[in-house]
């Protein structure tokens, strides 16, 4: 029926374009390998943990992950770690995300497309006002985590660095920040859900530490503090 139809379609865009590359989100990591040989990217909500990684990686494919388990502009803290320390530890290629603008109710254009929803008809990151945009918490949040994301980036390059060095306190001070970061990093629980109604993210988002507000600041101070040290026992 209708997979087979979008199967055909997928097939003939492939042959016409090469050159490009193809996705679509996938809610559940057992729908992965549905539109197989025709994606070249699988988008997981926050469902995906490490056996979706393996998995995606198994089979040639990048692993990226997108807002299902998000809190939609609502829950900052939420979005923060899910940008972060998440999505550094599930090793991505990419992150997408999404939200409903409904054309239905013109005097509500941010309701949420379908009535029922539970989502209290707050579904996007940013908002028009008269003097521009307005950016939720939710927003903020995903910029602190995506800045999260390059301070840890930068620090394990620093690392990556020390190791191949003859420095002996750059060495020292590599091996500081790499526990600093695993001890962080071996908090979070990559195995899958145990139910559907579970996510992944925000099971691990509600959990200590992650889900202390107070936890973040300090955690980019440190890597922030280890990376201008290393760089300067770095030879020029």
């Amino acid at each position: 029926g209708r997979r087979k139809d979008v199967i055909n379609k997928l097939s003939s865009f492939k042959k016409l374009r090469p050159d490009l590359r193809f996705y679509t989100t996938i809610a559940y990591p057992e729908h992965s390998e549905v539109f197989e040989p025709h994606l070249d990217i699988r988008p997981f909500s926050g469902y995906a943990g490490k056996a979706t990684r393996e998995k995606t990686r198994a089979a040639g494919r990048e692993f990226w992950i997108y807002s299902g388990a998000s809190g939609y502009g609502k829950d900052a803290l939420g979005d923060r770690f899910y940008r972060g320390i998440w999505a550094r530890t599930l090793q991505l290629d990419g992150a997408l995300d999404w939200a409903y603008i409904s054309m239905g109710t013109p005097s509500q254009p941010f309701n949420d497309l379908i009535e029922e929803s539970h989502r209290d008809n707050f579904t996007c990151w940013v908002f028009p006002g008269d003097d521009g945009p307005i950016p939720s918490p939710g927003w903020e949040g995903l910029r602190e985590g995506i800045e999260d994301w390059r301070y840890i980036c930068r620090l394990e390059k620093l690392i990556a660095k020390a190791d191949s060095s003859n420095v002996p306190q750059l060495k020292i001070l590599a091996d500081e920040a790499r526990n600093m970061l695993d001890n962080v990093f071996n908090d979070v629980d990559n195995s899958p859900i145990a139910h559907k109604k579970e996510t992944v993210v925000n099971r691990e988002r509600d959990k200590a530490p992650f889900n202390d507000p107070t936890f973040y600041q300090p955690f980019r101070r440190q890597m922030a503090d280890y990376i201008l040290r290393m760089k300067k026992e770095i030879p020029q």
